[in-house]
């Protein structure tokens, strides 16, 4: 029997087939996903911000595309993927961010899949 978990604002996590992913209400916020076709492993970060570079400190990691798309992937690793399997996939709440935010994100998961 599959398991729907729930992913908030500024949270992520990973899971395995038959399971699913799911959140709702993106807005001006983004949904990365990394998917393991292979294994049928996968994840899902639900982002607030692109930079956390400016704070002085930062308690919550899985809200910047900068930080958080580091953990979703070692974090899909940890559950058996390997990253020549795995796809990104990126998805806005109504295309609020302009196109140097989204720039940045796709710079970030190329980087990624780069590595």
């Amino acid at each position: 029997m599959s398991e729907e978990i729930k992913i908030g604002i500024g949270d992520l996590n990973v899971t395995n087939d038959p399971n699913k992913l799911v959140t709702i209400a993106l807005g001006s916020c983004i949904g990365i996903t990394l998917y393991d076709r292979v294994r049928k492993n996968g994840g899902l970060l639900h982002i607030i911000l692109t930079d956390s570079t400016r704070l002085q400190s930062v308690t919550n990691p899985d809200k910047f595309a900068d930080l958080g798309i580091p953990i979703l992937l070692k974090k899909v690793q940890d559950i058996g993927s390997r990253e020549i399997d795995i796809t990104a996939k990126i998805v806005d709440g109504e295309s609020m961010f302009t196109f140097i935010y989204k720039s940045f994100i796709m710079d970030m998961v190329s980087k990624i899949q780069l590595q």
